[in-house]
């Protein structure tokens, strides 16, 4: 018996663009920090989110049609399905285990994301924008937002300087992937 399973071309670009755009941003990130390269943690860390996202692509992002929801109900079952894909295989993928504690943890990531996706892009107008302005400032947003919604969940000062300093890194690496890469 053989079985197959043919990837179709706008799964490839996806898994494709994620890779590009993730991997752009851990090694700005990495860079601007003055850190190692070669660090095989980080460089597993790093492999295995760019997994997670692949299995999205592979699995809820080619047969779950989430198309007959209102756009924003599609926008945000689309981003929790990503996101939460990519987290819990990334964790089960780097030896951890499934419990309440994290389970608590994805739910506020996932919210922090939608938030940014759902509401964020369409409070700043950026319909206003154009091209990779636009793009550019959605990013800012939604990982920003999400950044600083998990900051307040946590119970931690969006003031702090080390929050500050790795949410400017985070921005400043998706950014170079938006303006140079894309």
């Amino acid at each position: 018996m053989k079985v197959s399973y043919k990837i179709n071309q706008s799964t490839l670009n996806a898994i494709r663009d994620d890779s590009l755009k993730w991997g752009t941003m851990f090694l700005i990130v990495r860079m601007l920090e003055m850190g190692n390269l070669a660090d095989m943690d980080w460089i597993k860390e790093s492999i295995l989110v760019l997994i997670g996202f692949a299995t999205y692509h592979l699995t809820f992002g080619t047969f779950l049609d989430t198309s007959g929801l209102s756009n924003k109900l599609a926008e945000v079952a689309d981003i929790a399905l990503k996101f939460g894909t990519m987290i819990i295989v990334a964790h089960l993928l780097a030896g951890g285990k499934v419990n309440n504690a994290k389970l608590t943890s994805v739910g506020y990531e996932l919210v922090g994301y939608s938030l940014g996706a759902a509401f964020l892009n369409d409070l700043a107008q950026l319909n206003n924008f154009q091209g990779r302005s636009k793009k550019l400032m959605s990013d800012v947003l939604f990982f920003g937002g999400h950044a600083f919604f998990l900051q307040v969940m946590q119970g931690n000062n969006i003031t702090d300087p080390g929050f500050l300093r790795d949410l400017t890194l985070l921005l400043m690496g998706f950014s170079t992937y938006t303006v140079f890469v894309q």
